[in-house]
């Protein structure tokens, strides 16, 4: 079992670029454009930077990642997505040279409304809130198994 103490901090940046590929439907309901669900990639600009930090002692892997998606407007549409904050926390212990258990955990929380032509997006009850915001909580376990220098994971939320 590893006994030496390691702490890390990573930073890092995504960007999303718009391909140009995007398919869109009309939705009469809203009397819009919408994005159809098939596409590889979104129509706007977002960018997403993120602070992990991470601790190994003894087996233990305790990791800290935050994100945040700062989303540009789809100016085919006319929707900005509202900007979210997502925390991901793992508590992981490797009870033998291959095998690691844990618990994972995700907090997202989208901080601002969601937008068609600079309104806020009405609730639908019992559907999605005003703005259409998000928040949720996730827990679950995590199983790890590493075989030479391959390792598989398995996790359930």
């Amino acid at each position: 079992m590893e006994s030496e103490q390691w702490f890390f901090i990573g930073t890092g940046l995504t960007i999303y670029i718009p391909d140009g590929s995007t398919d869109y439907t009309w939705n009469a309901q809203t009397r819009g454009k919408e994005a159809s669900d098939d596409n590889l990639s979104w129509d706007y600009w977002s960018l997403e930077p993120n602070l992990a930090i991470r601790y190994l002692n003894n087996g233990w892997n305790i990791t800290m990642n935050n994100i945040f998606d700062f989303n540009r407007e789809n100016t085919t549409s006319d929707y900005r997505s509202g900007n979210t904050y997502y925390l991901d926390l793992t508590v992981a212990k490797k009870v033998t040279p291959e095998w690691t258990l844990g618990v994972i955990s995700n907090w997202t929380k989208q901080v601002t409304d969601a937008k068609i032509s600079g309104q806020r997006i009405s609730a639908v009850p019992g559907i999605y809130s005003e703005g259409r915001r998000v928040e949720h909580v996730l827990l679950g376990l995590m199983v790890s198994y590493q075989y030479h220098s391959v390792t598989f994971t398995g996790d359930s939320f």
